[in-house]
């Protein structure tokens, strides 16, 4: 009687726990998943297994499942073997059949479920080694569905071993997660601030001309950031009251962006202030501008904003876009010696600031200045120029 109680217990603590362990890898976020492999977290061996085979892991978890209800089943009639039959049945209806959907079905799906990512880290490389032998009985993986993880993992030739909306997906993901938050991020010059000691009316006028609603605070200067002041805080203030200022998040220049995205998920921040190598304020970017960049790198292959290409080839994009965008669209190196964006490519070339109006050539690309102010290049034109390439030479005279 003892030894089939041991075997009732052991094989509904088998069921249970692989039943839980193939609803959580059933349930777990891909995305997440692709994560842990890409960054080779805790728990990406296990990650990989789920990513590279899932209908294994969960035939595994099936199987093991079966044969923890069998087992537990086969014990209970050695159990009872004294019972009458109208114990056996009043057992059966009452306790029998109750703990058996619980400890197999009800318990591990809810914990499945709630618990998904942990379970998966931690049991599925139990789960392989408890299935092992199983092997010759649980199906392979079918060599023609080609998945993303292989991609991922080896970085061979994508397009033999994806499909195309996997590929799409992957390739965006790990493209937007190795980004530096310096590519998304509004650039200094484009801030809009408050000083700090600024009463709520006076925030109120600058909500209002901005349409922002968070802003930073600053104490003297952008490199001295004191917080973040919400618009909507306004709105239960008194006009001659101070402005209430939150915690400010400030991370370097060189923060990826899925780890900027992570970090502000934890702390509920939705703007972080970009420092730059000495500490000043390099730009602001929100939740916002990275979940639009994921959704873009996904969901779009080309980039449309704010480059724009008509059919004519001519791009238009801000004067703080990436100078690499460019060579990107026309096949061409620029040589930008140091800057970043195509306005500080135009400022280098040509000594000064372009003014509106303005056509230059440079590397065989020709740039209209659509816009410009005093102290920037905000939004230019680029088309093809002439077959041979014009080098645009820095004026001596600065005119």
């Amino acid at each position: 009687m003892t030894l089939s109680l041991v075997v009732l217990m052991l094989g509904l603590l088998v069921a249970g726990a692989s039943a839980a362990v193939g609803v959580a890898a059933a349930a777990v976020s891909q995305l997440e998943l692709t994560r842990w492999v890409a960054y080779k977290l805790r728990g990406g061996r296990a990650a990989a297994r789920v990513l590279d085979n899932p209908g294994r892991v969960l035939a595994t978890a099936n199987a093991l499942t079966t044969m923890g209800v069998i087992a537990a089943a086969a014990a209970v009639p050695a159990l009872l073997a004294q019972a009458t039959p109208t114990f056996l049945f009043v057992f059966t209806v009452t306790a029998g059949v109750p703990l058996f959907v619980s400890a197999a079905y009800l318990v591990p799906r809810v914990a499945g479920r709630r618990w998904a990512e942990p379970i998966v880290a931690r049991a599925v490389p139990w789960l392989e080694r408890v299935g092992r032998p199983l092997g010759p009985f649980i199906p392979t993986r079918d060599p023609s569905r080609r998945t993303t993880l292989a991609a991922v993992l080896s970085g061979a030739d994508t397009g033999a071993l994806a499909s195309a909306g996997e590929m799409a997906v992957v390739s965006g993901v790990l493209a937007f997660a190795h980004r530096p938050v310096k590519d998304l991020m509004t650039p200094r010059t484009a801030i809009v601030a408050i000083p700090d000691g600024l009463l709520a009316a006076e925030a109120a006028h600058v909500c209002m001309q901005s349409r922002y609603s968070r802003y930073p605070v600053y104490h003297g200067s952008l490199d001295e950031i004191a917080g973040v002041a919400h618009a909507f805080d306004l709105l239960q203030l008194q006009p001659d009251a101070p402005v209430p200022v939150r915690p400010a998040l400030a991370v370097p220049a060189a923060t990826r962006a899925a780890d900027l995205m992570l970090e502000m998920q934890r702390g509920r921040s939705h703007l972080a202030v970009v420092l730059d190598e000495f500490g000043g304020t390099a730009g602001l970017v929100t939740f916002e501008d990275l979940l639009s960049d994921l959704m873009s790198e996904i969901f779009e292959p080309e980039p449309e904003e704010p480059t724009r290409e008509a059919p004519v080839r001519v791009v238009e994009l801000e004067g703080s876009a990436p100078a690499s965008r460019l060579e990107e669209a026309f096949d061409v190196t620029l040589g930008s010696r140091g800057v970043q964006t195509v306005g500080g490519l135009l400022v280098q070339a040509l000594g000064r600031i372009p003014r509106a109006g303005e056509r230059l050539t440079l590397k065989g690309l020709e740039f209209d200045i659509l816009t410009a102010t005093a102290t920037r290049v905000e939004r230019v034109a680029v088309r093809p120029g002439p077959v041979r390439a014009i080098a645009l030479d820095r004026p001596e005279n600065g005119a």
